[in-house]
């Protein structure tokens, strides 16, 4: 790829992992429906509980959206009375997002589900190949410039986290290889 050749775009990395986020998005909205969510707001209750409260910038990072999308998603969730939004304790210009009882009690049927979604998407791999795609694809996101700080959605509870995020050895609840 490096002489300056043509490609076809199933030769490319990009084509593969856009293919892959596309039908992971479409198989996670279709799942969060059960729920009566939208997949980002099931993916955003997830992360408000591993990192407890964050402030609307931080989530709008943290998922890779824009401002008023992530905004659009925390309206309605904190209508449903899922999340909260609490004074930050040192500014008071600040929201946090925090979950609710309610949000606690959906993100672990939601976390169930992330689960199982993970589960149908890498059977038939094994740990090893699996552990060895999370390694090639965390150096391709670090190539590119893209953050590796997030754990995977549906592997650890809070204690539990790896060391250092983006880099971790099994994958929690795989029962196959």
């Amino acid at each position: 790829m490096e002489n300056g050749d043509r490609h076809y775009p199933t030769e490319l990395i990009g084509f593969w992992v856009n293919r892959l986020a596309m039908a992971l998005r479409a198989r996670l909205d279709e799942r969060a429906r059960e729920f009566e969510l939208a997949g980002t707001e099931a993916l955003l209750l997830t992360m408000l509980y591993f990192k407890r409260s964050v402030s609307l910038v931080e989530l709008s990072q943290i998922m890779s959206l824009a401002h008023p999308s992530v905004l659009r998603h925390v309206d309605s969730l904190e209508e449903r009375g899922l999340i909260e939004r609490t004074p930050h304790p040192h500014d008071r210009r600040i929201k946090l997002m925090t979950l609710t009882d309610a949000g606690r009690e959906m993100e672990r049927h939601v976390n169930r589900m992330l689960t199982e979604l993970h589960r149908e998407a890498v059977r038939g791999i094994s740990n090893d190949d699996l552990e060895r795609t999370f390694t090639v694809l965390g150096q391709v996101t670090r190539n590119v410039g893209g953050p590796l700080w997030l754990p995977p959605p549906q592997a650890y509870p809070p204690g539990e986290e790896p060391a250092e995020y983006g880099t971790f050895t099994g994958t929690p609840g795989r029962e196959d290889g």
